[in-house]
């Protein structure tokens, strides 16, 4: 059917600014099949965008708010994509302030799930991205 899936991680390092544009489907359709059902990891640097499309948002007086939790600081351990490393949820302190923190490794991730009919899915964007959401 045309449709990429597997996907673990999105490495944008490297080169120049890289953006990468997801929705819901596509964040879906990349993670069928992972170690970690319905989660994904989206490694970068300064200068590189996440745009997220499609989540669902809601007007606020500031702009958009996406309709996501984020997991609750020093209760929560999040697995990494390699279904081995795991990292306690810590309040935020780097990135978006909305979305509490984790280190796996060396990086540290804002940690999102968004509910979806097919079940709670995890994204890990690393902090020294751009985090945009798109209705």
């Amino acid at each position: 059917n045309g449709t990429a899936t597997g996907f673990e991680v999105v490495n944008l390092t490297g080169t120049g600014n890289n953006t990468l544009t997801l929705g819901v489907a596509d964040l879906l359709d990349l993670t069928t099949g992972n170690a970690v059902a319905r989660e994904l990891r989206i490694d970068g640097n300064a200068g590189d965008v996440l745009n997220l499309a499609g989540l669902g948002v809601t007007g606020q007086t500031r702009g958009l708010a996406p309709l996501f939790s984020t997991p609750t600081a020093g209760t929560t351990t999040i697995t990494d994509v390699d279904n081995v490393t795991t990292g306690n949820v810590v309040a935020s302190a780097a990135g978006d302030a909305n979305a509490n923190d984790v280190t796996l490794g060396a990086n540290v991730y804002d940690v999102y799930q968004f509910n979806t009919a097919a079940g709670t899915f995890t994204l890990l964007v690393d902090t020294d991205m751009t985090k945009t959401f798109i209705a």
